[in-house]
């Protein structure tokens, strides 16, 4: 599984073939062995990408087990702390029930935003078996129980078939991705066509949630206000998993090896703790600016 180039002399430069990087992007067809390493680049990242969404898909397909768990079990009660409340209001006493989160859903939260910011900063040490398996396991739960929280918060206010169907979107999206990936190989995946990837996601994205829209605004009018909100944000997660997937897959990226589609999934999965990531790396890119 070699790649390689001849240089003018005709000498034998052997490249490592399990990364993402080629000399320029996209090398040039100058001879027959440029021309196949290309060949051999483009078919890792789509196997890469294959894989990458495969787990992406359980993991998101977990989720919804961690969401009826919150639903439905005890675990609501970790997760949400509901209590009785009485204020004076226009000399009047007001009585409701309130809801804030409780211990598991903080302690969920930071230890994901942990994992989120070990997997891409902590290198190739924490991307390989088995530390990759650990945090794969650790990340599943402790994100299931953040994202099961934010349902139950959802739920009181809109509804649990509001919720179900805001993650059917955002699953859908994802499996169409795979499925125009697998078919569409390297053009989809390919790093000059950025505007033909930005016009079929969107495409995508759009087709696929706008219904969904319609539906949770017409199944509650009252909230309509809300199924306008829930489908926006099904809408920003399907362009946000673009932007990521792209900055993943792009030269000049993540250097993630082709065993590292475990690392790459669970990024995408990470989605909403991602911006707090990308938020450092930019304070970290120029405070090492200006110290320069």
């Amino acid at each position: 599984m070699n790649n390689y180039l001849l240089d003018q002399n005709n000498q034998q430069k052997y490249l490592n073939p399990q990364t993402f990087e080629t000399l320029d992007g996209r090398v040039q067809k100058m001879n027959q062995f440029e021309f196949q390493d290309y060949q051999k680049d483009s078919q890792i990242r789509v196997d890469f990408f294959k894989k990458m969404y495969s787990f992406l898909t359980f993991e998101f397909l977990f989720n919804f087990g961690m969401i009826a768990l919150g639903f439905d079990t005890d675990l609501k009660e970790l997760l949400i702390h509901t209590y009785y409340q009485c204020y004076e209001q226009q000399n009047y006493i007001i009585c409701d029930y309130h809801n804030s989160p409780a211990w598991l859903f903080y302690v969920s939260l930071i230890i994901s935003i942990i994992l989120q910011f070990t997997l891409y900063f902590g290198g190739t040490i924490v991307r390989k078996t088995p530390v990759n398996y650990i945090i794969f396991i650790l990340y599943l739960v402790f994100y299931g129980f953040t994202l099961s929280a934010i349902s139950i918060f959802m739920a009181i206010s809109q509804g649990k078939l509001a919720v179900w169907i805001t993650w059917t979107v955002d699953l859908l999206i994802i499996l169409t991705f795979t499925i125009y990936g697998y078919f569409k190989r390297e053009r989809f995946l390919s790093q000059v066509n950025i505007i033909p990837y930005f016009i079929v996601s969107a495409i995508i994205i759009f087709c696929i949630a706008i219904p969904f829209v319609f539906f949770l605004i017409m199944y509650n009018f009252h909230y309509a206000w809300m199924g306008f909100f829930y489908g926006l944000v099904s809408i920003m997660y399907g362009f946000y998993l673009m932007l990521e997937t792209r900055s993943i897959m792009r030269k000049g990226g993540l250097i993630l090896q082709i065993d590292d589609y475990l690392a790459g999934s669970l990024l995408l999965y990470g989605l909403m703790v991602q911006p707090l990531v990308r938020i450092f790396e930019l304070l970290k890119e120029t405070c090492g600016n200006r110290s320069q």
